[in-house]
């Protein structure tokens, strides 16, 4: 998912997807989240790693019963075992969506903001797992201990899922696929995260639009998120994530990026006819969605 970073000062600043998390700033180079001192979420947002630490920050401090608590009974009911999981995810798709500050105009930490968009990426991920009623993957990959094979631990298989539906959710469905085995080696693993890593930093770092561009940051996220929410009741409805399934998801996707563009770009126009350097903002806004080039001549 090829992306640049746009050009010209963000316009009011950037939208938080929810508060960010107890502890988390991103002020100076690293962020770090209460009850996990030791655990730095890098935000030179140009080095590897911090899609990692974030990955593993929040699985540490998960505590499914908590969270089950949160949830609301209906919305527990709608996603129970055998049941149709897409009310309940359309559900927290929108309650992670709405959970931003009303005003955020003045937002002055970028790199904590699109750290929260992530973190809720992932939250998205560990809720609707808790909603179907999936346990953490169990230790002993099925038949792997019968084939010789090391057994990745429970917090590794969960790692490297979430991984690997990151990786989906950004167009690297072959990476994403060899990072979802069950015997998936480390570097399958690896380069799934790196993938992720680099299309969410070009895609959505920094969170807002330049000047000049078109209001797409919001919509980008939703759009992102509920791809991520296909993906992962794929997951949950076969047990597996499909090559087919995964293509869908993708063009999926990438037409309502095409329809968000064309109906923001029509909104705008109407009230004031875009310039040369409004239609170059623009052309590299549309390069930050990762649009293959016979989508972005639509």
């Amino acid at each position: 998912m090829p992306g640049t970073h746009g050009a010209g000062p963000l316009r009011g600043g950037p939208p938080s997807g929810c508060a960010p998390a107890p502890g988390v700033s991103a002020r100076g180079n690293r962020a770090r989240v209460s009850g996990h001192p030791g655990n730095a979420v890098p935000t030179r947002l140009l080095d590897k790693g911090w899609l990692e630490a974030l990955i593993d920050i929040e699985l540490g401090r998960h505590d499914p019963a908590a969270a089950r608590a949160r949830l609301p009974a209906e919305l527990l009911q709608e996603g129970a075992p055998g049941t149709d999981l897409a009310p309940a995810a359309r559900l927290l798709v929108a309650r992670s969506l709405r959970a931003r500050p009303v005003d955020w105009a003045a937002a002055s930490d970028p790199g904590a903001t699109f750290l929260d968009e992530i973190r809720l990426h992932i939250a998205l991920v560990l809720d609707l797992a808790l909603v179907r009623g999936e346990p953490p993957p169990s230790q002993g990959g099925s038949d792997m201990a019968a084939r010789g094979l090391d057994e990745p631990s429970p917090h590794a298989r969960q790692r490297a899922r979430i991984i690997a539906f990151l990786a989906a959710a950004v167009g690297e469905d072959d990476l994403a696929l060899d990072a979802y085995r069950a015997d998936a080696p480390a570097r399958a693993v690896e380069r799934a995260l790196r993938a992720a890593e680099a299309a969410l930093r070009a895609g959505l770092y920094p969170p807002g639009d330049a000047v000049g561009g078109l209001p797409l940051h919001p919509g980008h996220v939703a759009i992102q998120r509920r791809w991520l929410s296909r993906i992962v009741m794929g997951h949950h409805r076969e047990g597996r994530l499909g090559e087919v399934a995964l293509m869908r998801h993708r063009h999926y996707a990438f037409r309502e990026y095409v329809l968000l563009v064309e109906a923001l770009a029509g909104l705008v126009g109407a009230s004031a006819p875009a310039d040369e350097h409004a239609l170059s903002v623009r052309q590299r806004q549309l390069g930050r969605l990762g649009l293959p080039r016979p989508w972005m001549r639509e």
